[in-house]
C-alpha cells in the first residue's frame, strides 16, 4: 500500500528537520573540538560547569538555538588568531560535509532530504561564520558566543513560501538579521 501524498510530504518534512538538526549540532560541536583543542579552558567540563549549564541546556542550546558560548582566555596573546581558527572550523566542516553528502548522493546511497540539509548548513555557516552576518559577541565574562544560523529552518517550510510568495519568510529572516 502505497502512503498518500500528505504522508510523504510529512516524512519528508521529518527527515529533512532531522537531517537539518543534526547538521547543525555538528557545525556547533566542530566549534567546541576546535576550541577543547586550542583552549585547554574550553573543554566540554568547563563550559559546563562556568555557565552552571546541564548537558541537557547544552544540547538544547545547540540544537534549538544553534549557538554554543566557550569560554576565551582573555590574557592570551594570540586570541584574535585563536578566535579565528575556532570560528572558521565551523564552516570548514559544513562545506566538507556537503561535500561528503554530494559524493553520496551520487552514489544513491543517501536522499536528497539528507542532502538538501546539509546544503543548507553550509550555507548558514559560510553566511554566519566565514561573511559575518550574524557577528560573535563577546561578554564580560570571557565567553565568546558563535551564532550559526537558523536561517534555514524557514526555507524548511514550503507553506511559508507558498502563502504570499515568501514575503513573510524574509520579513522574518529581515529581523532575525537586525
Amino acid at each position: 500500500m502505497k502512503p498518500s501524498e500528505p504522508q510523504q510530504r510529512r516524512s519528508t518534512t521529518a527527515a529533512l528537520l532531522t537531517a537539518y538538526f543534526i547538521f547543525g549540532a555538528l557545525h556547533e560541536s566542530a566549534h567546541l573540538i576546535t576550541a577543547s583543542w586550542l583552549l585547554p579552558a574550553s573543554s566540554l567540563s568547563t563550559i559546563l560547569n562556568d555557565n552552571n549549564n546541564s548537558i541537557a541546556t547544552l544540547i538544547l542550546r545547540i540544537l534549538l538555538g544553534r549557538c554554543i558560548s566557550i569560554p576565551i582566555d582573555n590574557t592570551s596573546n594570540n586570541n584574535a588568531m585563536t578566535i579565528a581558527l575556532i570560528t572558521h572550523s565551523g564552516w570548514i566542516f559544513s562545506i566538507a560535509i556537503a561535500i561528503l553528502c554530494h559524493a553520496l548522493y551520487k552514489q544513491r546511497r543517501i536522499s536528497s532530504v539528507v542532502l538538501l540539509a546539509a546544503y543548507i548548513t553550509a550555507l548558514e555557516g559560510l553566511t554566519t561564520d566565514l561573511f559575518g552576518f550574524v557577528p560573535q559577541q563577546q561578554s564580560n565574562r570571557g565567553y565568546m558566543t558563535f551564532f550559526c544560523g537558523n536561517f534555514g529552518i524557514l526555507l524548511l517550510n514550503s507553506s511559508w513560501l507558498s502563502i504570499d510568495g515568501g514575503r513573510t519568510a524574509l520579513d522574518v529572516l529581515e529581523k532575525m538579521v537586525s
